[in-house]
């Protein structure tokens, strides 16, 4: 004949989770359930990686999506190759372009980049420069260049757009301002001025209106958020075992 049996617990075998444990476990639930996974379409040269976008081919970066090339990683644009893109580009490396990059998104430049094509910024698209520029073709601007670095012009930029600069502008040949505006905030450096069409507004007295946007510190992805949060949790609970022992 069968019995139930039943058992008792001593309250000090019960492993009751603490504040800490409820709020890492509840952390890991809302960065898992916020965590943007990557779009289809992103695209990251790693670094001591070249990649190309050879004559007559066109890399269309749609908008959502990011292309990354990371700190000694490098992208080369050669002759008729095109870049179009709508989405973000993030750049720890060089892109070297001697054909069209045509911006109707972001460019974030932490790292080098050199045109000797041309490289055109529709009135949309935003150029984030917090590296150096170097160009020696052609640089077209309808929408916003923020300068908190060092771009260096040998040729020309026609500027329809804004230029705000907060870092260094070494001019060595002709900047159209055309139909556009250049701002020299505080701590802006402009050089080769006379070959500046239209001037430049003064604004030395004012601080920069912007920052260069923070380089992004890798995240832990969804699974090692996940795990790194259970380990502090098991971490936790043995501790709390240990004590009521």
């Amino acid at each position: 004949m069968s019995r139930f049996h039943l058992s008792f617990v001593k309250e000090a075998d019960l492993i009751i989770p603490s504040p800490l444990v409820i709020f890492l476990f509840a952390l890991a639930v809302v960065l898992f359930a916020c965590a943007s996974p990557a779009a289809a379409g992103d695209i990251t040269i790693p670094s001591g990686e070249t990649r190309y976008v050879d004559t007559g081919v066109t890399l269309a970066i749609n908008s959502g999506e990011t292309l990354t090339i990371e700190s000694g990683g490098q992208l080369i644009v050669n002759n008729s190759g095109v870049i179009d893109n709508d989405g973000t580009i993030n750049n720890d490396g060089n892109i070297y372009n001697d054909g069209f990059i045509n911006n109707y998104g972001t460019i974030n430049n932490y790292g080098t980049i050199n045109n000797d094509g041309k490289i055109t910024n529709y009135g949309i698209g935003t150029i984030n420069n917090c590296g150096t520029i170097n160009n020696d073709y052609c640089i077209y601007n309808f929408g916003i260049i923020n300068n908190g670095d060092t771009i260096n012009n040998a040729v020309e930029i026609d500027n329809y757009g804004t230029i705000n600069n907060c870092g260094t502008i070494n001019n060595a040949g002709q900047i159209g301002n055309i139909s556009g505006t250049i701002n020299n905030y505080k701590g802006g450096k402009i050089s080769g001025t006379s070959g500046i069409g239209g001037g430049v507004i003064d604004r030395s007295d004012e601080p920069c209106p912007f920052s260069c946007p923070c380089e992004e510190v890798p995240l832990l992805t969804p699974t090692g958020i996940i795990a790194l949060i259970s380990l502090l949790s098991a971490i936790a609970a043995v501790t709390i075992v240990q004590k009521r022992r």
